[in-house]
């Protein structure tokens, strides 16, 4: 029966936190730069490029802000000279040459709220963005984005829904391609994103279970004969 109890603890515990993350996340296309202002920045400037080596690999850099890139990302010292107003500095991110790596990913460690990018493409490129979540422990698309870059840098943001506190995503795809599966390249800088805040009523729920699970689990110990004889 403590087994029993102890499992419907348990059960209850997860359940609350699958809840939590089985919402779907309405998301919205922004390209007002003001609506990620304050969040962390990452402009790729940090980065040390070796001397005489050629481009930086962009992987777990930035981990510890919250984000991984997928294989292919690498620091890019070409296209910033070319951008109006100094706007990628002297270092962004770029997804390799046309042929390689069309594709990257961006992995949150905790999931996000808002997301947002400068990024630059080659005019007759068609730009996409792929926001999944994870549902039920399955990455599961949550929508996707044509994005109107081409060769002016531009800024690109998407939102989870604002009026619901469980929306969010885990991971964004960006691919450019130049017709339908030719791969072209992209620069991107000055990636911004926001994290989701567990809602105070949630953290209290899991709190509560996890204290009921501590006590039944004592109260197991003090109750079995190895408990009584100490």
């Amino acid at each position: 029966m403590r087994l029993k109890a102890t499992a419907g603890v348990l059960a209850c515990f997860f359940t609350i936190l699958a809840g939590a993350r089985q919402a779907d996340a309405a998301l919205v296309l922004t390209t007002d730069a003001s609506l990620l202002a304050g969040a962390p920045l990452i402009d790729f400037e940090d980065l040390v490029i070796p001397l005489g080596e050629g481009p930086l690999a962009i992987a777990d850099q930035y981990a510890a802000l919250g984000v991984t890139f997928s294989s292919g990302l690498h620091t890019d010292t070409t296209i910033p000279s070319f951008v109006s107003g100094s706007l990628f500095g002297t270092i962004a991110a770029s997804n390799g040459d046309p042929g390689c790596c069309p594709a990257i990913a961006f992995t949150f460690s905790r999931t996000a709220k808002r997301l947002g990018f400068d990024i630059i493409s080659l005019d007759e490129a068609v730009t996409s963005l792929t926001v999944y979540a994870v549902v039920e422990g399955t990455s599961t698309l949550v929508g996707t984005f044509v994005l109107d870059t081409g060769l002016e840098a531009k800024f690109f943001g998407v939102i989870a829904d604002e009026s619901d506190p469980h929306a969010s995503f885990d991971s964004v795809v960006i691919l450019t391609e130049l017709e339908r599966d030719k791969p072209s390249g992209f620069v991107l800088d000055n990636v911004r994103f926001v994290a989701a805040v567990p809602e105070p009523a949630t953290v209290t729920f899991v709190g509560l279970g996890a204290l009921a699970l501590v006590g039944r689990v004592r109260r197991s110990r003090r109750d079995s004969p190895i408990g009584r004889s100490r």
